[in-house]
């Protein structure tokens, strides 16, 4: 009886084979095929967000060929004599990859200043994870606009529950 009542919870896969754990004060808002978005709204509208895809690549390098994407994505607007139209859109990149649940996961973390008289960049806004299982890439980007510990140690905790389960 005691290991019928305390046996965990069957986990399954939520998006194809990958499995994760999100708080529950995020909602839901888009959701197709292969991919879902997550938000946690502030007094500023979204200011704390998860988006997850899949797909296939045949690109031989999908994590090289994704963080190069989001770094023309993210570049910042340049006047036309080909200066910084503004300071806070600089980031300072950082690349590596950890271990999550028996996965290698590739991730790109992009700080920012807070304001413009800072000296360093501290403000982990954006967060890219990658991942390749059974022939499909894993996409996240996990945002923090506003700088929050909440929001920073919910993304974190969603990032430390991701595994793959075969189903």
């Amino acid at each position: 009886y005691y290991k019928a009542k305390m046996k965990p919870p069957v986990e399954e896969p939520v998006l194809l084979n990958l499995y994760f754990e999100i708080d529950d004060k995020f909602q839901k808002l888009d959701g197709n095929n292969n991919a879902l978005v997550y938000t946690k709204t502030g007094s500023k509208g979204s200011e704390c967000s998860i988006s997850i895809s899949y797909g296939s690549s045949t690109s031989g390098d999908h994590v090289k060929e994704y963080f190069a994407n989001v770094h023309k994505k993210l570049e910042p607007e340049k006047d036309t004599a080909g200066n910084i139209v503004n300071q806070l859109d600089v980031y300072v990149p950082s690349e590596s990859s950890m271990e999550y649940n028996g996965t290698t996961w590739y991730y790109l973390n992009l700080f920012y200043k807070n304001n413009a008289s800072d000296t360093s960049a501290t403000h982990l806004k954006y967060k890219y994870l990658t991942s390749m299982y059974k022939g499909y890439f894993y996409d996240i980007e996990l945002v923090n606009n506003s700088n929050d510990t909440v929001c920073g140690a919910s993304l974190d905790n969603f990032s430390k529950s991701l595994e793959f389960i075969d189903s």
